[in-house]
């Protein structure tokens, strides 16, 4: 009898573990895609739709029409963890590689510094001496 029962527990979980993994042929038989999210999944379309976020964020905070926003540059990096090299006082961060990019943008005079992942994040980086980004003077573009 004894041997019944466990021989049966067994088997009950055996059976609940490899409806779990799928057909016999390794597909599962689910017809979706499996998603898995974490802060280093994305799709890497390239830096157009995270200009395009950095740009909307300056022209809200600014106050400028988004077409008076300039890109001066785009350049990929890998930065050393999720908060994009412009790290907050008393917030911590995943220690974990984040490409992303630097994004530049100017309105006027005035040139403003953006810090991105390659999915939905950004950051405007201040500078370390404390000068709020935005009021560094640059040549006019003639």
């Amino acid at each position: 009898m004894r041997y019944t029962k466990t021989a049966t527990i067994v088997s009950i979980t055996a059976l609940i573990i490899l409806a779990g993994c799928g057909t016999a042929s390794g597909q599962s038989t689910n017809s979706q895609p499996a998603t898995i999210n974490t802060p280093q999944t994305s799709v890497n379309t390239g830096p157009e739709p995270m200009v395009a976020l950095a740009r909307a964020d300056l022209a809200q905070k600014t106050g400028k029409s988004q077409s008076n926003i300039r890109l001066k540059s785009v350049t990929e990096r890998e930065f050393p963890d999720t908060s994009l090299g412009c790290p907050q006082l008393g917030i911590s961060y995943a220690q974990v590689i984040t490409p992303g990019y630097v994004i530049i943008l100017e309105t006027g005079t005035r040139r403003f510094e953006y810090h991105t992942d390659r999915g939905s994040s950004i950051v405007l980086c201040e500078p370390v001496a404390g000068v709020p980004i935005g009021v560094e003077d640059v040549p006019a573009s003639t």
